[in-house]
This record gives C-alpha cells, structure tokens and sequence, in this order.
C-alpha cells in the first residue's frame, strides 16, 4: 500500500484493563504486524515517515504510546516491567498473537522485556539504539 503513512492515518484510542492508549495503524499486506516502541518520553509523532511508512509495504505497522506519554493515559512506569506491562495490555486488546517488534531506544529495552515475559508473541526482533536494563549507557551489567 503505496500510501500508507504515519503522518496521515488517523490517531485511535483503546482502553484496556490498565489505560486507555493512542497509537496509529497504518498499511496492510501478508507480513506480521509491526509494532514500533518509541524512545524514552516518545510520542507518536517523534516516528520519521522516512522510516516507518516503508515498512508499511506488505504488512501492517502499529504505532504505540505508551502511558503516561502524549495522548495516553496514566503515569509512566518506573521499571522494564511495567512499560512491557502496557505494551502487552495494548497487543492483547488489539487480538494480536503474533507480531514483529521494532523498539527505538528505551523501546528496544521494552521490546526485550516483552519478549521475556511473552516469548510466543514476537519473533527475534529489532532493538535500536538501546542497552542492556540494569546497565549505565556503555556499561553493561554482567549476570
């Protein structure tokens, strides 16, 4: 789907048993969904169009806020588990059982809790920018 983009489809609204999530739904074709996590204090619109709306082409891509953050409700979490918390409330509301997922910085950090907790939802994934929770930024925790 050609044009499919992030900067035109429309913001939507879930609640869930936690909070009530924005995020955005865009393309569609035979690919798992994409589910994109943002950066610390990321919104749905911090996502360049340059780099989602290509991966729109032949599936599904799901922009996510997460609580506390722009137009969700609630407080942020203070810890990876909490933030995965909200991701994993959000997939579930959505009736998804399978998906890819794109974490952007503290994104990819909750990309890798989700994957955790919930092994069967996601394949191997893309974390970008990230480190290791539990580490200084370079430093990473040996365990």
């Amino acid at each position: 789907m050609a044009n499919a983009s992030n900067t035109t489809a429309p913001t939507q609204f879930i609640q869930t048993k936690l909070e009530k999530y924005a995020y955005r739904r865009f393309g569609k074709g035979q690919g798992l969904p994409l589910l994109c996590l943002q950066h610390f204090t990321g919104t749905l619109d911090n996502w360049d169009p340059a780099v989602t709306d290509p991966l729109a082409l032949g599936r599904e891509v799901i922009l996510f806020e997460s609580a506390g953050l722009g137009r969700s409700t609630g407080q942020v979490p203070e810890n990876m588990a909490g933030m995965a918390a909200h991701a994993l409330a959000f997939v579930d509301a959505l009736g998804l059982k399978r998906l890819d997922i794109l974490g952007y910085s503290l994104g990819g950090m909750v990309a890798q809790q989700v994957a955790l907790e919930r092994p069967s939802l996601a394949r191997p994934q893309n974390a970008a920018c990230r480190h290791r929770s539990g580490g200084r930024r370079g430093h990473y925790a040996h365990g």
